[in-house]
């Protein structure tokens, strides 16, 4: 159905079964896996694509599998190949492994304990995928103004932020309607200019300004460490 309740579809219409629940979308979106209690009382995970068709019953097995519990009883591993769940075949609840395309199952647990409710835990977000934002300088442009030099040294990337600038407990944290984009990797890039007298100062000042970029954390980056550059500077 749409996001606004419109236009629901019956996917899972069997009279074989009792009732299906548990549905949970592939991590591509192509695929809904799902609890099936069928008519005898035996409980099966089953696959199907995203339109109710091709149904596939993964665990084909006489105990039961999922279900039964409140809460998650399986869960696709994140490349969408495989889907871990709880099952009762060998007597006790054990965690278990079932390939999506061929149906091969293999044991996780095998202990005297209630092992049930299995997640797959998302695979993490590589840094090296990530950009890494950086301030390379501030300088005095012109009598009232001072810029801001700025690189992505990290990978390519889309977002947008602001850079602070502060002095002697002054700050201007930028103007929202006119946020920097995450620039190209390794290209430097330089802010207009920032009114001196933003951040209380005037000609003959001599302040340790401190830049900050994306100070509000829009940006995912690789290293958050580097965001602050600090440099000594007298109005002229």
């Amino acid at each position: 159905m749409k996001d606004d309740g419109s236009l629901q579809t019956n996917l899972t219409n069997d009279i074989t079964s009792a009732f299906e629940v548990e549905p949970v979308w592939s991590p591509d979106g192509t695929k809904i896996a799902f609890y099936r209690m069928l008519t005898d009382g035996n409980g099966e995970i089953y696959v199907m694509n995203a339109d109710g068709s091709l149904k596939v019953n993964l665990t084909q097995h006489p105990a039961q599998d999922g279900g039964y519990y409140d809460g998650v009883t399986f869960s696709w591993s994140p490349d969408g190949k495989e889907i871990v769940f709880h099952s009762t075949r060998n007597g006790n609840f054990e965690i278990y492994v079932v390939d999506v395309n061929t149906r091969q199952i293999r044991r996780l647990t095998n202990d005297s304990a209630v092992d049930r409710n299995p997640i797959w835990r998302p695979a993490p977000v590589s840094v090296s995928n990530l950009p890494d934002l950086a301030i390379t300088d501030i300088f005095q442009d012109g009598p009232y103004y001072l810029k801001v030099k700025y690189k992505n040294i990290g990978a390519a990337a889309n977002g947008d932020f602001l850079i602070k600038l502060s002095a002697n407990g002054k700050s201007f944290g930028g103007n929202p309607s006119y946020r920097f984009q995450v620039p190209p990797p390794q290209a430097e890039q330089t802010t207009g200019g920032f009114t001196i007298g933003l951040i209380g100062l005037q000609q003959g000042s001599v302040a340790d300004v401190t830049a900050e970029i994306d100070w509000e954390q829009r940006v995912a980056e690789s290293n958050e460490n580097n965001n602050v550059f600090i440099k000594n500077i007298q109005i002229q």
